[in-house]
């Protein structure tokens, strides 16, 4: 006891906390005390999603959830105009934060692929119910195309927008000296091509194996006259 009465208080109280927050997670952790009693703290908080027999972190989910998936890393993703993120290594992308019901736009940028990938659709619009998740599967497939010199019977290249008709693909043209890219090549590939005067002549063109888009074309090619047999 002091004179007076009075109690000796201590000085020397201190207090100190630190949070930090990603999109995965939330952490604190703290201090508080004098030197005679001291509290130390921490925590954790977030959720965990399995799915696609992979498990996901997100700070918070909201009461729908979608698990983009496109088997390629570093692919852009936008839900509703607005870019969310990339995909993980294992290409993957978890957006926790949705409106249920409501059938949202979801996009991924194909500009992210190698120039040998291609993507059917780069565009989906999903609605989910409330507390569910739905995987949304954006296949990334192998391209097989080539760029192909065309030329007549006579050795010249077929003339510009010369149309190229292939079974079951959709028409190409011919672009300066007798250039064309074909795309959703299979081994071997018949085409007819039919020019500006309708003139109509036809090939075949064989892909090499593990062929991938290339600066470097093939050909020449000759198109021998008449429609494709």
């Amino acid at each position: 006891m002091l004179p007076g009465g009075r109690q000796q208080q201590h000085r020397d109280y201190r207090q100190a906390s630190l949070r930090w927050r990603n999109p995965q997670l939330e952490a604190g952790a703290g201090t508080y005390g004098d030197s005679n009693a001291r509290v130390d703290w921490g925590e954790l908080t977030g959720s965990v999603v399995l799915m696609d027999g992979h498990a996901f972190a997100a700070n918070q989910v909201n009461d729908a959830l979608v698990l983009v998936k496109t088997g390629w890393p570093g692919v852009g993703v936008r839900y509703e105009n607005q870019r969310v993120g990339t995909t993980d290594s294992n290409g993957y992308l978890l957006v926790p934060r949705i409106n249920a019901w409501y059938p949202a736009r979801y996009e991924i940028d194909a500009l992210d692929l190698p120039a040998n990938l291609t993507v059917a659709t780069t565009e989906q619009r999903l609605a989910v119910r409330r507390q569910s998740g739905y995987l949304l599967n954006f296949p990334v497939q192998p391209l097989h195309a080539a760029s192909i010199i065309l030329h007549d019977s006579r050795g010249q290249p077929l003339p510009v927008s010369t149309q190229i008709i292939r079974p079951g693909r959709p028409t190409g043209y011919v672009g300066w000296d007798g250039l064309v890219w074909m795309e959703t090549l299979s081994t071997n590939n018949p085409f007819e091509a039919i020019t500006p005067d309708g003139e109509r002549c036809h090939g075949r063109f064989v892909l090499p194996a593990g062929t991938s888009p290339t600066l470097t074309p093939y050909g020449p090619l000759t198109c021998s006259p008449g429609a494709l047999p």
